[in-house]
């Protein structure tokens, strides 16, 4: 038998693997951030020139500062809450640049490296470590020189490291760039705060979560729940939704601890597990009666809008002016104010429509949208009218309404509006382009659709 002593050192080509990562500088900063926290850093300074990118930091330091050059070196401390995988710094760091120096203090002894990235590859990846005594205090340096892109830190990085550390600088950490601190972003306040809690064991773990929600003071863009894990923000979620719409005044800050959680490779969500699902479970139940009571209150004054917008568009296409109330009393040359003149108009159309002939009507009619249970099962609903208002019944139990937002029960309401006219043998209509006073269904579909988007491009 013989035996070959191989080796499993990776070749140089992994630098241009990761160079062609899509790391970039910010991606970098946030790493390096990330693993002083990691490292238990109170303060975390970053100086930056065109040269030279340095991250110093006051945390506990390393015994094992190999573990910061070896791919894939990583070693779990009491201090670690989300760094696990010993290649997001490491990796981001051969991305943008060609030289790599780490200089770590613990207990007395300061070590140091200083190494090329191809000549280390070339060098069958062994380097030098210095190590001297020295009174410093504990903490890490790591310094990125020779960059390969540009050193000059876009501003939105600076918005990113405040709401992604938010948890950090919120309870006395602190991060500087170039002298200037970082403050922490101010999330809506609540208007309501609710409070609850949960753990359960997976895996062997213990995991725990708390979640603060309620309704906020003022609306916000972005997902509803925020989770958050250690000192760091991971992501934005509505996936504890379940088949409630998000509103934009419901807001939940989701805090995990523990260990044992699914993280993703670069820590910005929860991989799809036992513990994930549960979670968004435990979420639901907690937050489902507020979310319920805000997605309702939300999805009125949506209706509300969808039925302001379906009465312009159907005064629109009549002919009309929608002019809620009186309008303002005609004067004559010398401004005294005229009598009041109604001209003659006619009745036509099953439901009542007016149309003038000579002068367009003071008033539009009112229109209401609901959602009722209609016969047949398949119909997809039916309209009610009289001379003041047009009530507008969708199917509930049809599939096209079922869950459907307002914005498509808008889109509903047209197409069984226009086929409700041309079921009405008596209906006369003539819209813009057209000869004919029967147009069909196309034809006023696409009518009351160019309506909409005139309105849309008023707003």
């Amino acid at each position: 038998m013989q035996i070959i002593t191989a080796s499993a050192a990776p070749d140089a080509h992994i630098l241009d693997s990761y160079r062609n990562s899509g790391a970039t500088l910010p991606d970098c900063i946030c790493e390096l951030i990330d693993n002083s926290f990691d490292a238990g850093a109170i303060k975390v300074e970053i100086s930056m020139s065109s040269d030279q990118i340095t991250v110093r930091d006051n945390g506990k330091g390393t015994p094992h500062i190999e573990d910061m050059v070896k791919l894939g070196g990583h070693r779990a401390s009491s201090t670690t809450s989300v760094g696990k995988y010993g290649v997001g710094g490491k990796g981001t760091a051969i991305s943008i640049g060609e030289r790599y120096q780490v200089r770590s203090v613990f207990n007395g002894i300061a070590r140091f490296v200083d190494i090329k990235w191809k000549n280390l590859a070339n060098n069958g990846w062994q380097f030098e470590i210095e190590a001297d005594n020295t009174k410093e205090s504990c903490g890490t340096m790591v310094s990125i020189l020779e960059p390969v892109i540009s050193s000059v830190l876009p501003k939105p990085t600076t918005d990113r490291i405040s709401r992604d550390f938010q948890p950090a600088l919120t309870s006395g950490r602190s991060v500087t760039i170039n002298g200037k601190k970082v403050v922490p972003v101010i999330f809506p306040k609540f208007k309501e705060l609710h409070t609850a809690e949960g753990e359960d064991v997976f895996d062997e773990c213990l995991l725990k979560y708390k979640v603060e929600f309620g309704e906020m003071l003022e609306s916000y863009k972005g997902e509803p729940f925020l989770i958050s894990y250690g000192h760091r923000i991971m992501f934005d979620t509505s996936e504890p939704c379940g088949e409630l719409s998000p509103t934009s005044r419901f807001r939940a800050r989701v805090m995990l601890s523990g260990k044992g959680w699914g993280l993703l490779k670069h820590k910005d969500g929860l991989r799809e597990c036992e513990s994930t699902r549960w979670l968004y479970e435990q979420l639901n139940q907690d937050c489902f009666e507020v979310m319920k009571r805000l997605h309702d209150a939300g999805e009125n004054v949506e209706m509300k809008e969808a039925e302001h917008i379906l009465e312009s568009i159907i005064a629109d296409i009549h002919g009309q002016a929608r002019r809620p109330g009186k309008p303002e009393q005609p004067t004559d040359k010398t401004g005294n104010k005229r009598p009041r003149k109604v001209k003659e108009a006619e009745v036509t159309g099953g439901f009542g429509l007016v149309k003038q002939r000579r002068e367009r009507m003071a008033e539009s009619r009112g229109v209401n949208i609901r959602r009722d249970e209609v016969l047949p099962e398949d119909s997809l609903g039916k309209i009610q009218s009289n001379k003041t208002h047009i009530t507008m019944i969708l199917n509930k139990n049809h599939p096209a309404v079922i869950g459907a937002k307002p914005d498509a029960i808008l889109t509903l309401a047209l197409s069984l509006y226009a086929a409700h006219l041309i079921s009405d043998p008596d209906r006369q209509l003539r819209l813009p382009g057209l000869d004919e006073e029967k147009p069909n269904f196309g034809q006023i579909y696409g009518a009351m659709l160019i309506s909409r988007q005139k309105m849309q491009a008023k707003k």
